[in-house]
C-alpha cells in the first residue's frame, strides 16, 4: 500500500514546522552546515550554510562527509548561504508555529550554535520531538497505539529512506504525519501481522 503522498494540497497542520540539520560532525564543537525546514503543505526550504568565522575549520569530520551527508567544504563555499541569512530564514519559519525535529538534542545544539554565532544568543525556541510529541499526539487522537504507530512510520520510511540531507529528510517527516493523519484505520499496514486481542 502506497502511503507516501507526492503532493499535499493543504497545510493540514498549520501551526507545525519541522526542521533537520546536517553538521560538520557529531562531536563537541561541530557546527551546522545545512538546514531543512518543512511546513505541512510540503513547502520545503533547505540551504547549505557557509562556515561562520567563529567556527573552527578543524571541527570538520572527514568521516561524516564521506559516510553520512556527502557535503563537502567546497560545496559550502560555492553554494552555501551566509549564516545571517540562515538565521533570518529560520526566524521567519517559526513565527506562530511549534518547531519539531527527529533529533532535538543534536539539532538544538546546532541551531543554537548558528544563532550564537550570528546574534550572540541561543535560538528563541526549543525543538520538540517529531515522533514522540507530534506523531504520537496525532496517533493518540486517532486511537492508534504505539505498536501500530511504529509500524506505520516504518512502512512510510521504507518507501522513502533517510538521505541524511536536510530537505528530503524534513519532507519525509511531513509525509509521515500526513499518512498518519489520513490513512484509514482499516488499512492493512495497521493490521498485517498485528495480533488483536
Amino acid at each position: 500500500m502506497k502511503l507516501f503522498p507526492e503532493v499535499i494540497v493543504e497545510n493540514f497542520l498549520p501551526d507545525v514546522v519541522i526542521f533537520d540539520f546536517e553538521a560538520s560532525g557529531l562531536h563537541e564543537g561541530s557546527y551546522p552546515i545545512e538546514y531543512g525546514i518543512a511546513t505541512c503543505d510540503l513547502d520545503i526550504q533547505s540551504a547549505l550554510i557557509k562556515r561562520h568565522d567563529t567556527w573552527k575549520e578543524r571541527e570538520w569530520d572527514e568521516t561524516a562527509e564521506r559516510e553520512i551527508h556527502h557535503i563537502s567544504r567546497k560545496m559550502l563555499e560555492t553554494s552555501g548561504i551566509w549564516p545571517e541569512q540562515a538565521v533570518a530564514n529560520i526566524r521567519r519559519a517559526v513565527v506562530g508555529r511549534t518547531a519539531y525535529t527527529d533529533s532535538p538534542i543534536w539539532d538544538q545544539r546546532w541551531v543554537d550554535e548558528l544563532f550564537i554565532a550570528v546574534t550572540g544568543s541561543c535560538a528563541p525556541f526549543v525543538f520538540r520531538h517529531v515522533l514522540y510529541d507530534l506523531l504520537a499526539g496525532i496517533a493518540g487522537k486517532r486511537g492508534i497505539d504505539a505498536e501500530m504507530l511504529i509500524k506505520l512510520v516504518d512502512e512510510v520510511s521504507s518507501q522513502s529512506p533517510s538521505t541524511h540531507r536536510a530537505g528530503p529528510d524534513v519532507a519525509r517527516w511531513v509525509r509521515t504525519a500526513y499518512a498518519l493523519q489520513h490513512t484509514p484505520l482499516s488499512a492493512e499496514v495497521f493490521y498485517a501481522d498485528h495480533e488483536t486481542a
